[in-house]
């Protein structure tokens, strides 16, 4: 299944991760602590980036952008202290997980 938000070239396969906090209500969301919270995002994050390695063939910029995007617009769906955690940890959960997808491209890379 193609999952396509309202931006241009985004069209990749939702993760099981999203799905899975897209499914959960607003009682199940509310009740996750700080540290599940936090793994569902990064799950997501790691997950986003893998599939857009595998259906994209992009490389590093790329994928911050669309997992950073992607995140935000979910967490805006979602909403409540899940979904608002979500967008703000959108960009450094973006990076970190692609820089782990994109490891070997950025060998040497110090900053960025």
């Amino acid at each position: 299944m193609k999952w396509t938000p309202d931006m241009p070239g985004f069209d990749i396969s939702k993760p099981p991760a999203l799905n899975l906090l897209n499914s959960y209500g607003n009682d199940v969301l509310n009740a996750m602590d700080f540290v599940e919270r936090e793994q569902r995002i990064n799950d997501a994050a790691r997950e986003l980036a893998k599939t857009y390695k595998k259906e994209k063939n992009g490389d590093y910029a790329g994928c911050v952008n669309l997992v950073s995007a992607m995140l935000s617009v979910t967490g805006s769906g979602i909403g409540g202290s899940v979904g608002n955690e979500m967008v703000g940890k959108s960009d450094s959960a973006a990076r970190s997980a692609c820089r782990v997808v994109f490891r070997d491209d950025l060998i040497g890379d110090i900053g960025g």
